[in-house]
């Protein structure tokens, strides 16, 4: 099953300036007026910018350059399709060692699943109990 975002028309496609440029210029922000209002300087600003497009801005930067320009940071890990792999059998078995009842502790069972009570159900019963 392909995830909805797996189609790249649905993703957001990173402006070439970055969305940090493209957010203050569509905001008619200059960098002076970033820099102010994060406390640094104008090439600090300039860093941050081209830092985003080259995919080298840290998390907490671009969430303090965000809040600046009235936005929200939204990350999201996507599986792709082509790269999704079973766990490895040394993760499966770690994970189902843990998930072990430990000694001392009892788990409770799950109930069995609802019984059919239909009429042929109920005959199946009752005939099942006449040939004993």
């Amino acid at each position: 099953m392909s995830h909805p975002l797996d189609d790249t028309s649905q993703r957001s496609i990173m402006p070439a300036d970055g969305w940090l440029r493209n957010l203050r210029e569509t905001r008619g922000l200059t960098r002076r007026e970033i820099a102010e209002k994060l406390g640094v300087s104008i090439p600090a600003i300039q860093d941050y910018e081209r830092n985003e497009v080259a995919g080298k801005i840290t998390l907490a930067t671009l969430r303090k350059y965000a809040e600046v320009l009235g936005c929200e940071v939204d990350v999201k890990l996507i599986p792709r399709s082509d790269s999704v792999f079973p766990p490895s059998p040394a993760a499966a078995k770690s994970k189902a060692q843990k998930t072990r009842a430990r000694p001392g502790t009892s788990r409770v069972k799950s109930p069995p699943p609802p019984r059919d009570n239909t009429f042929t159900d109920r005959m199946g019963l009752w005939s099942a109990a006449v040939r004993e």
